[in-house]
């Protein structure tokens, strides 16, 4: 059973030698490692080729200048070799064991034909960066089976951490080329999940993802993905009205036509809007309150933190800086709920 890890990078200057640095580090080496530049402006091609002249991994450099990670997956698999791709950002630092663990968990379950992993946040960065990798790319601590979508038809794992038999990726067509903004990995993996194939979630199968400073990064990139949803919910979700909302899980009701509507009333900036309202009619109780959601949401973290850097506990937030990444992350869900305003769709409604 060989590996090819496929790597699309667009100005990763910042992060693209750790990422090889972490893949060196393997255990069990890859069959190749295909790195493909995907019109950098920076150092990137140069970073790239480098590598690939030091003979310190089986690397090779392609070139897709056309803009478009889903363009620049699908040229990496084109090109690659082996039985299994295993897209990794390069953005991302894989720990020692990461491919060797992988292959363990293929050898042992020979009828998986896709898995992902959890790509948690570096204990790094300032403030929204740390928030944002406990917020991020990590569904869960407990593995388990994803076998088809739901109403909404946002159904799936980020590329940043994605493993495929090479057949069946052949089969599926591979990424949307024509795909606009974020998304092209959920949208892949709700056609596999269409087609039939379950998606293996293994959180042993982490990775460290990198995340850039500042906030204006932070809700620009909430923006974006939470535009996504939009156009997944026009192409994979199902005709209804799906509520999700605190105690009450999510709901989906049939509606008529082609209509779509998708209420998101458990995100963070919802609930203090919500409080907010309350302190008009009765201050003290909302005030109150609202300390004690704030409190909540740190300890959230604090023990999200817990999960994601176990190797450094001391990097674990202390309650002051919990706190204040849990007032950005009602600042970070405010960007995300506009932008699934601004990612609706005709006759598909989100907030």
């Amino acid at each position: 059973m060989r590996a090819s890890i496929i790597i699309p990078c667009r100005d990763a200057e910042a992060t693209l030698d750790r990422c090889l640095a972490g893949l060196v580090r393997q255990t069990k080496p890859p069959l190749e490692i295909l790195i493909i530049d995907n019109g950098s402006r920076d150092w990137t091609p140069i970073i790239a080729r480098d590598w690939e002249k030091s003979g310190r991994l089986p690397l090779r450099v392609l070139a897709c200048p056309e803009p478009g990670a889903a363009r620049a997956r699908n040229a990496g698999a084109e090109d690659a070799r082996g039985d299994w791709l295993v897209f990794l950002d390069g953005d991302c630092v894989p720990p020692p064991d990461w491919l060797a663990r992988g292959m363990e968990v293929l050898e042992r379950n020979p009828d998986i034909v896709a898995m992902a992993g959890p790509a948690w946040g570096a204990p790094e960065g300032d403030l929204a960066a740390r928030l944002l990798g406990l917020i991020s790319l990590a569904a869960g601590k407990e593995p388990f089976v994803l076998a088809e979508t739901d109403a909404t038809g946002v159904a799936g794992f980020p590329a940043a951490n994605l493993w495929i038999r090479r057949d069946v990726f052949q089969a599926s067509g591979g990424f949307d080329p024509h795909w606009q903004g974020a998304g092209e990995d959920m949208d892949f993996c709700a056609r596999l999940l269409q087609a039939g194939h379950a998606i293996h979630y293994i959180p042993a199968l982490r990775v460290q993802h990198l995340h850039a400073s500042g906030l204006a990064p932070l809700l620009r990139k909430a923006r974006f993905y939470a535009e996504a949803h939009g156009a997944l919910f026009a192409r994979h979700g199902r005709s209804s009205i799906v509520l999700e909302a605190p105690l009450l899980g999510r709901i989906a009701l049939p509606a008529p036509g082609d209509f779509g509507l998708w209420l998101q009333l458990t995100s963070t900036d919802k609930k203090a809007l919500a409080l907010a309202l309350l302190g008009l009619v009765a201050p003290l109780p909302a005030v109150l309150a609202g300390a004690g959601y704030l409190a909540w949401l740190a300890h959230t973290l604090r023990r999200r933190a817990r999960l994601a850097w176990r190797d450094v506990p001391t990097m674990q937030p202390g309650w002051g800086e919990a706190l204040a990444m849990a007032l950005l992350w009602i600042l970070r869900d405010g960007a995300w709920s506009w932008g699934r305003i601004a990612g609706s769709r005709a006759r598909r409604w989100l907030l």
